[in-house]
Formats: structure tokens, C-alpha cells, sequence
């Protein structure tokens, strides 16, 4: 006689975990690469503003503005062009 008591759903995972793991790893994975690409735009925009000595609102349009570009060029690509 055999006392395992996990079921056969238990060991394995279901048809509804991997779907679920894939697309949250694809979530995390696009608001990883999202925060390196605005993180290194703030820092490029930075380090422009400093060697150049522009004036702070030059500083925060650009900042802004390049943030607004990239958000609406991601949307785009993610809604699929439609």
C-alpha cells in the first residue's frame, strides 16, 4: 500500500501555469528593459545638461518630452499598429 498523498495535479503543472508563468515573466521582463531605457535616458539627459549648463526647465522638457516619445512610440508597438 502506497501513502502518497499528492494528487497528480499537484506534481504537475497545469495547462494554466505556464501560460500565466510565461506571461508574467514577459511582464516583468518589459518593465525591466522599460526602466533600463528611461534610466539611461535620465542619465544621458544629465550628463548633456551638466557639460552644456542648460537651465532647468531646458532640463526637465527634454526629460519629459523624451519619456512622452518613448511611452507613445511603446504603445504603439504593443497595441500592434492598430
Amino acid at each position: 500500500m502506497s501513502t502518497d498523498t499528492t494528487s497528480e495535479t499537484e506534481a504537475e503543472p497545469t495547462d494554466r501555469t505556464l501560460p500565466r508563468a510565461r506571461s508574467f515573466a514577459m511582464i516583468v521582463s518589459q518593465l525591466v528593459a522599460d526602466a533600463v531605457i528611461v534610466g539611461l535616458w535620465v542619465l544621458l539627459v544629465t550628463l548633456l545638461a551638466l557639460t552644456g549648463g542648460w537651465s532647468r526647465l531646458e532640463y526637465y522638457a527634454l526629460l519629459v518630452l523624451g519619456v512622452v516619445c518613448y511611452v507613445l512610440i511603446t504603445a504603439e508597438y504593443e497595441r500592434g499598429g492598430e
